[in-house]
C-alpha cells in the first residue's frame, strides 16, 4: 500500500506538474513564434498570417489555464502579507486553512462556471469568426485545468490540516 502512496504522490507532485510547466512553456513560446512571424510578414512582406489574432487568443487562454494549476500547487497566487505578523502557531495554521478552503471554493465555483460555459458554448456551436475554432473545446480544456488547480487547493488544504509538507512527509 505504501508504494502506491508513493507512487500516486510522486506522480501528483512531479508528472503533473512537470508535463503541465512543458505544455505551458510550448504554448508560450509557439504564441511568441506566431507573433514573430505574424509581424515580419505583415511588415515586410505585406502578408500577415491568417488568424494570427484568434490563434494568439486561444494561445494565451491555454497558456494561464495550464499554469493555473502550477501557481496553485506552488502556493504561488499574489498575496498581502499586511497582518501576516500577527498570526502565530496555531492561528497562523488556521488563517492558511481558511485561506486554502476559500481558494477550493473559489476556484471550484470557477471550474463549475465554466463547465456550464462550455456547455453552453457547445450547444449553440460557438465558433471563431475567421478560423471556426469551436470555443467548447477551449472551454473544456480551461475547465479540467481550472478542476486541476481546484484539487490542488484541495491538497494544500489537507496538507496544512495534516501537517504534512508537499513531499507528503509528516512534520
Amino acid at each position: 500500500m505504501k508504494k502506491k502512496n508513493e507512487t500516486f504522490k510522486y506522480f501528483l507532485l512531479k508528472i503533473i506538474p512537470l508535463g503541465l510547466g512543458g505544455s505551458a512553456a510550448t504554448l508560450l513560446m509557439l504564441m511568441m513564434l506566431l507573433t514573430f512571424i505574424d509581424v515580419v510578414g505583415r511588415y515586410f512582406f505585406n502578408h500577415p498570417v491568417n488568424g494570427a489574432y484568434e490563434l494568439t487568443e486561444v494561445l494565451l487562454a491555454f497558456v494561464v489555464f495550464f499554469a493555473l494549476p502550477l501557481v496553485t500547487m506552488e502556493n504561488g497566487h499574489i498575496t498581502v502579507s499586511l497582518f501576516d505578523g500577527w498570526f502565530n502557531g496555531a492561528a497562523k495554521t488556521v488563517k492558511e486553512l481558511v485561506i486554502n478552503l476559500l481558494m477550493v471554493v473559489v476556484q471550484g465555483v470557477m471550474t463549475w462556471r465554466l463547465g456550464i460555459q462550455a456547455n453552453e458554448m457547445a450547444m449553440y456551436g460557438d465558433v471563431s469568426r475567421f478560423l471556426h475554432i469551436p470555443y467548447s473545446w477551449i472551454a473544456y480544456l480551461m475547465t479540467a485545468m481550472a478542476a486541476v488547480s481546484t484539487l490542488y487547493s484541495l491538497y494544500l488544504a489537507l496538507a496544512n490540516t495534516f501537517q504534512f509538507d508537499s513531499s507528503g512527509a509528516t512534520q
